[in-house]
């Protein structure tokens, strides 16, 4: 059985930046025509398009998680407004399979009220220019139900007036007839012929993600990030083994320094999908640049994960008993309890890591809340070099690779340890202890 410490550096724990996108990109022309919605830049002449009704109405939540779609430009294959859509598949059933409200929504794809912002990147010019953003019109079926009960008497109804449903299949509508256009607007921006790339490292995928910064989402609020991009322009040239690829992928993420901010990651392309050994590098690049890599190929709802209910983050200490340092932890869960864009944050001897945490995390109504992880979502394994069953021992990576996390939320605190039956901290069976304290609210 692996028995070590695990040192912890005194330097700060990372934090999210208060980073934002400055609007202002030059007008869709395609959309000047059209009438305005929301009142606010829906006449594209005057920017991006703007459709934020639905973002903050009375008597309905917001949503807590927002996504963003990047399109790499070069990525673009330009063609006459007639053939745009046919010759850019893949791009279409992405934006579309996100924006368009009744489909995105009937999917599962995109929460009721979840802002969607369209970015149009150039790696060649150094530029992200935002071409749409807005959160999408609807309301859940329970939601339906409890405002048609309340007799005219909620606040969303006094809001929208009494036929909601018929208010929001239109604003449904307009929303996706904006994002059609918006879509149409790409095809001028394509720069496929100044595409060129010399190496990872100035790739159109990581220029676009420098330039993309962390989310400016608020507290308590997640964002999941869509690049559509030509993965064979950003793909590295990798080593013949898993455990070499994987080596590469997380050496190449500290070299190059990306803060990808705790984002669910969606790598989209319109090409045929990496083989295992380009993923391999590609999750571990992305676990090393702080993102959870869920998807390299082509688009599909299938597989994406639900939208939370909860957010809550935590403040606090993580310890072997010998060593401590600061630890974050940021919990989404949803109506079920299941965690999504879930992590966990220290600063140890190697650096600042975070780990996506997998598993369940139910609270009652006196807020008196249980996490246990899911034994095969990894932690501490999601840092390994090699493919098995068999756990593998790394010191230099967090947690050292221990698999199981629990712990318990009360008016004190969280309480929790992260452990394993076969791999100790410390001594024998040993394994780290963290407390905390809940913040933004």
């Amino acid at each position: 059985m692996p028995v070590f410490h695990l040192e912890f550096g005194s330097t700060a724990l990372w934090r999210r930046a208060c980073g934002s996108v400055c609007f202002g990109l030059v007008a869709l022309a395609l959309a000047a025509c059209q009438p305005k919605s929301d009142g606010v830049g829906a006449d594209a002449s005057s920017g991006p398009v703007k459709l934020d009704t639905f973002c903050s109405a009375p008597g309905l939540p917001p949503a807590l998680r927002e996504t963003t779609i990047v399109v790499d430009t070069s990525a673009i294959t330009a063609a006459s407004p007639e053939e745009f859509r046919a010759k850019n598949p893949e791009l279409f059933k992405l934006v579309i399979g996100l924006a368009d409200p009744a489909q995105a929504i009937e999917s599962g794809a995109v929460a009721p009220r979840e802002r969607v912002t369209l970015l149009a990147g150039s790696a060649p010019k150094g530029t992200l220019s935002p071409i749409f953003t807005g959160c999408l019109p609807g309301a859940s079926a329970a939601e339906l139900a409890a405002i048609q009960s309340s007799g005219g008497g909620s606040a969303a109804q006094k809001y929208f007036g009494s036929d909601l449903p018929s208010r929001i299949s239109k604003q449904q509508a307009d929303f996706t007839r904006q994002i059609l256009l918006a879509l149409m607007r790409l095809d001028q921006l394509s720069d496929a012929k100044l595409a060129t790339s010399s190496g990872f490292d100035s790739s159109p995928l990581v220029k676009l993600l420098k330039l993309l910064g962390a989310p400016n989402v608020g507290d308590n609020r997640v964002r999941r990030l869509f690049l559509f991009t030509d993965i064979s322009t950003s793909s590295p040239d990798v080593e013949k083994t898993v455990s070499d690829s994987r080596r590469a992928g997380f050496k190449v993420a500290d070299q190059i320094g990306l803060n990808l901010a705790l984002d669910e990651v969606y790598l989209i392309s319109p090409g045929s999908p990496p083989d295992d050994l380009t993923q391999q590098f590609f999750q571990a690049f992305a676990l090393g640049s702080q993102g959870d890599l869920r998807r390299v190929g082509g688009w599909s709802a299938n597989g994406l994960t639900a939208a939370p209910a909860q957010v809550v983050s935590y403040s606090g200490q993580l310890s072997d008993g010998v060593n401590s340092g600061p630890m974050t932890l940021q919990i989404a869960s949803t109506a079920s309890g299941e965690m999504v864009n879930s992590w966990i944050s220290y600063t140890a001897s190697f650096g600042q890591r975070s780990t996506p945490i997998k598993g369940q995390f139910i609270c009652t109504a006196e807020r008196v809340c249980t996490l246990r992880s899911d034994p095969t979502g990894g932690l501490g394994q999601l840092w390994r070099y090699s493919q098995g069953s068999e756990p593998e021992a790394r010191e230099d990576a967090p947690f050292g690779g221990l698999r199981f996390m629990s712990a318990t939320e009360t008016n004190a605190g969280i309480d929790g340890r992260i452990f394993d039956p076969v791999i100790s901290i410390g001594h024998p069976g040993g394994g780290m202890n963290f407390t905390g304290k809940r913040v933004g609210g």
